[in-house]
């Protein structure tokens, strides 16, 4: 059987209820697009969400056995649907039959489309596909269409498959079953797919002129030319409910605060994608800096419209800049940001795990509100990390830190990174660091605790994370993120 999981056990598997569904998207795409861009050659890869409307009816025509639910449901003329479409990436490569997996590495279709919890074998790479991925599910009715190109010994293929996740046990308000898959499969798993039955196996369709006409339905285009990606799409997206969810109606925030964040990021889910991409990947975005690195820097947008360097809001320009400064150390080099003076940065050491101390640097700035923000009228640090509480109070020492897909972990205020900072004094004083680990330094091969002998120290980290990458955490044999974090302090 494909995908042996309950519904109801991938769409709580992502361990994360605490900050808002399009903010775990965001983390998880993008992750998911840099993880596939690690092997084709550039200097960048682009991620652009979309979003935009389309006609139920016509794209229920596809969906065979549930059409009639489906139009049942959404009557209208249009329904809201999100796109997430990645290039300068592989696509989705790797096996498509039960019969070609191999036991090391079930590839990046299988993984994505079928497993949940299989681990990236990736070096590098952001993490577990198989339970992050959950949250393309939750962010609709559990539909996505997966669509997708790679280029083969034979040239360029185009591939679709759709699949529904869902809770096999829903109930609607009145009590009655509001589970899909139930009305034609009871005791249904709360899991399909859609695509070519051949044998033992559920095939992505090939087909160019079916996959358009898919495409057709949302006014999207299908990959050309010499392009390979990936593209994501969620229909029946609930647009209201996802910006509500963006703001907690128990939320500690100024009503002041809340007009100005409503009126400019929480009109449209197009805007807050643009808040939510600066937010998680702030390092990466229009960065040229991490070609000095052969790393790659991201090319975000929404709509089709870029988020470049100039577009960022000044706190998330200097996260980047901390970044670059961490970043540089961890090779060797130096960087001197041009923009916000006053940067130093220091090695964290940490004993017994290493040959030599140093498990990377902390890139550090005390700052006043008027450097920060370069005189332009914005709104707290905090009021766009979500921490809307400690505005306008103390202000709060933050310590960032990331792996190498340069995706920020968390924005902490309280917790072992900063548990013992002394806040600034003068409301108008930041105080904030940024650790970035040397990922390709490798733990000691006489290491006590033998599992994690001579491993890379990202994949250590990486191994530290839970499905929602939003900390580090040890192994109860370990203390070296620990310790890390009693020494950034």
């Amino acid at each position: 059987n494909y995908g042996v999981s309950y519904g109801s056990v991938t769409l709580k598997s992502l361990q994360n209820d605490n900050i808002p569904e399009l903010d775990l998207l965001v983390r998880e795409s993008i992750q998911n697009s840099s993880d596939a861009s690690l092997n084709i050659p550039g200097q960048s890869y682009s991620v652009n969400f979309t979003t935009g409307k389309f006609k139920p009816a016509d794209f229920n025509s596809f969906l065979t056995d549930i059409e009639t639910d489906l139009n049942s449901r959404f009557p209208g003329s249009s329904a809201d649907f999100l796109e997430i479409r990645d290039s300068g990436t592989s696509g989705l490569t790797g096996c498509v039959r039960k019969d070609e997996i191999k036991s090391d590495d079930h590839g990046n279709f299988f993984m994505l489309i079928y497993d949940t919890g299989k681990r990236q074998t990736q070096a590098n790479a952001g993490g577990n596909w198989g339970f992050g991925k959950s949250v393309y599910y939750r962010v609709g009715i559990g539909i996505v269409i997966f669509y997708f190109r790679i280029k083969s010994e034979s040239g360029f293929e185009s591939r679709l498959i759709i699949t529904l996740v869902e809770n096999e046990q829903k109930k609607n308000p009145d009590g009655s079953d509001g589970t899909i898959l139930n009305k034609i499969e009871p005791l249904s798993a709360g899991k399909a797919w859609w695509g070519i039955r051949e044998g033992e196996d559920l095939l992505p369709l090939y087909d160019d002129e079916f996959i358009k006409g898919v495409l057709d339905v949302f006014g999207l285009s299908p990959f050309s030319g010499e392009k390979t990606g990936t593209s994501i799409i969620i229909p029946y997206i609930d647009s209201q409910k996802l910006l509500s969810d963006i703001i907690p109606d128990d939320a500690d925030i100024r009503d002041d605060v809340k007009e100005v964040f409503t009126n400019v990021w929480r009109q449209t889910v197009a805007d807050y994608l643009r808040l939510s991409i600066q937010k998680w990947y702030a390092p990466k975005i229009h960065n040229l800096y991490l070609t000095n690195y052969s790393k790659k820097w991201l090319r975000a947008s929404v709509n089709n419209v870029a988020i470049k360097k100039s577009d960022l809001l000044p706190f998330f320009h200097l996260v980047q800049e901390l970044y670059n400064t961490a970043l540089a150390k961890t090779y060797g080099k130096e960087y001197a940001s041009g923009s916000f003076s006053g940067i130093i940065c220091e090695p964290v050491n940490v004993r017994n795990y290493f040959d030599g101390m140093t498990t990377g640097f902390l890139a550090m700035i005390m700052i006043d509100n008027d450097s920060l923000n370069c005189n332009q009228n914005v709104l707290s640090p905090y009021d766009y990390i979500g921490h809307y509480e400690a505005d306008g109070g103390l202000n709060e020492p933050i310590v960032l830190c990331t792996r190498d897909p340069g995706m920020v972990i968390d924005y902490p205020i309280t917790g072992p990174w900063v548990k013992g900072i002394t806040p600034p004094e003068d409301q108008n004083l930041f105080l904030f660091g940024f650790y970035m680990p040397i990922i390709d330094k490798k733990l000691k091969h006489n290491l006590s605790v033998v599992e994690y002998a001579d491993m890379p120290f990202g994949e250590y980290l990486r191994r530290c994370e839970a499905s929602d990458h939003m900390g580090w955490n040890d192994p109860a044999k370990m203390q070296l993120v620990a310790r890390i974090q009693k020494n950034c302090v």
